[in-house]
């Protein structure tokens, strides 16, 4: 049986907006045709899933593809 605990009610306290979160990854600033490099050592499937449903929420295209100095993710539209 859980103890009971007296949760406290505030008010007037700001929401955050979610612009105001931090990101792991920048595709929030890209406009398209920006592109940027993936950090070195990165899950590339994770990376990919990221950049994926990031766009698909905002209707935009990414593309994600191994370059000579590693991944690069480009913003197509």
């Amino acid at each position: 049986m859980l103890a009971k605990t007296e949760i406290k009610i505030e008010k007037n306290v700001a929401l955050p907006s979610p612009a105001d979160r931090s990101r792991k990854y920048p595709f929030n600033k890209l406009e398209v045709g920006d592109s940027f490099a993936a950090p070195e050592g990165v899950n590339v499937e994770t990376f990919r899933n990221a950049a994926w449903a990031f766009a698909k929420k905002r209707g935009w295209t990414i593309a994600v593809r191994k370059t000579d100095a590693g991944y690069r993710c480009w913003r197509t539209a």
